[in-house]
């Protein structure tokens, strides 16, 4: 549609010296020797007429500010070699200057957030002129076209775009540089062979997906995998998973779409909760929060409609789960004989049943707690008690006994279901719902 103002376009300015135009209602302005088509409402190029080579687009007209450059606003100038973007754009639109065969030249005018590969399809400049980096303003790694099996990324780069070295085979090893901030979502995935990765100190935040299939990933040996505090993959057997301290950020996707996992236990560490930490993860139950996290992404939990966030009253967790419906518990106090239980895990309640841990529990109920072949026993004169983990089957004195739930690892401890071993072994258990406690009596 661009193209059919042009010639009517043309005549409008050979009748009149006025700026801004008016054709079909949207407002032209000439720039360049070029006309652009600009929304004063918004700020926005939407599209252009006439044929030109070299474009500076300026930061304000009409003495509007331009910041930003709509979908298809360029498509398919073949004329155009170079194009000079302000500062003040702060958004690029989708195939914004797709299919402009002969530009080699883009330059930016100041720090750019985010810009859609797509706005610079079959283009020179998206091919990659300076060995295959394709990079926005100097800050913003958009795309890898080379074929290097090891790589430097230029220094200067502080964000790595999402897809942007997407299937890359070729790849083996990278160095990434310091001030780099951040790596979006994909951006290394399926590299298969990427076995070697230096980190810089100054990434803070990796994207969903963004080292799944490297061999890097694949390959490690790692219960917990992390970068600069960013746990980035969880490679465990799942059930009851004890995030260890010094993770002070749960990358995003960490634990999406793990149907493994049970129930999760946080850091004191741990500051922040990324998108889609626990997406699509059905068979969680609970997530225990400390005090420290301060922030927790709007899709952290899409997908996960029954886990319940249990922390401290007034906590950030507590009201995560207020702005997002989900819900809400203090953590379960256990007393044995009015006794607190001291334990270094807090109990936790999993589809109804509280849990928690064996040794502290069984400790207090007098009995000497060990393992025999793959087993948890107690024992004590009157009382052989056995379990194995994972089976909620058990045999108190030789007899069998079936218990409320399976006996569950978190983080190399057993956790046992409370009330059915305690009652078990002859103690009395009360709950009380209003302090959200239980005791246990002998």
């Amino acid at each position: 549609m661009k193209k059919l103002f042009s010639t009517f376009i043309a005549l409008i300015i050979a009748l009149t010296p006025a700026v801004g135009l008016c054709a079909s209602r949207i407002p032209v302005y000439r720039v360049d020797g070029a006309l652009l088509f600009f929304e004063k409402s918004t700020g926005e190029i939407t599209g252009f007429a006439g044929e030109p080579t070299r474009l500076s687009i300026p930061t304000s007209i009409a003495g509007y500010k331009v910041v930003s450059i709509g979908n298809g606003a360029f498509k398919n100038c073949v004329t155009l070699s170079s194009v000079s973007i302000p500062g003040t754009v702060n958004h690029i639109g989708s195939e914004a200057f797709a299919g402009c065969t002969e530009l080699k030249t883009v330059t930016f005018g100041g720090f750019i957030e985010n810009v859609p590969l797509d706005a610079f399809d079959n283009t020179p400049w998206e091919q990659g002129l300076d060995g295959g980096f394709v990079i926005a303003g100097g800050t913003l790694l958009l795309k890898y076209s080379g074929s290097d099996a090891r790589l430097t990324i230029p220094y200067g780069v502080q964000k790595i775009a999402p897809d942007a070295f997407a299937g890359n085979l070729a790849l083996t090893e990278v160095i990434l540089p310091e001030g780099l901030v951040e790596i979006g979502d994909n951006a290394f995935v399926h590299c298969a062979n990427l076995s070697g990765i230096v980190f810089p100190s100054t990434l803070s935040f990796v994207g969903i997906g963004a080292f799944d299939g490297t061999a890097w990933l694949t390959n490690s040996p790692d219960e917990f995998v992390a970068v600069n505090g960013i746990l980035l993959a969880y490679n465990g057997e799942g059930g009851c998973v004890d995030v260890p301290n010094g993770i002070i950020s749960l990358g995003s996707g960490v634990f999406m779409s793990n149907d493994r996992i049970n129930a999760v236990y946080l850091p004191p560490s741990l500051r922040t909760v990324n998108e889609a930490a626990f997406g699509e993860s059905k068979s969680l139950k609970a997530v225990i929060f400390n005090s420290g996290v301060e922030w927790i992404d709007e899709y952290a939990f899409t997908g996960t409609p029954g886990a319940a966030l249990i922390g401290e009253k007034g906590s950030y967790a507590e009201y995560y789960a207020q702005m997002s419906g989900m819900s809400f518990l203090e953590p379960t106090v256990v007393t044995v004989n009015g006794a607190g239980l001291s334990a270094d895990v807090k109990p936790v309640v999993i589809d109804g049943v509280t849990y928690a841990p064996a040794r502290a529990v069984m400790e207090a109920l007098g009995l000497t707690v060990g393992w025999n072949d793959g087993a948890l026993t107690g024992e004590n004169e009157d009382v052989r008690f056995s379990a194995r983990a994972g089976e909620s089957a058990a045999s108190l004195n030789g007899k069998p006994a079936e218990l409320a739930g399976p006996v569950i690892y978190c983080g190399g401890r057993a956790m046992i279901p409370l009330r059915s071993i305690a009652e078990l072994l002859g103690a009395k258990v009360e709950w009380n719902g209003e302090t959200n406690s239980v005791n246990i009596s002998v």
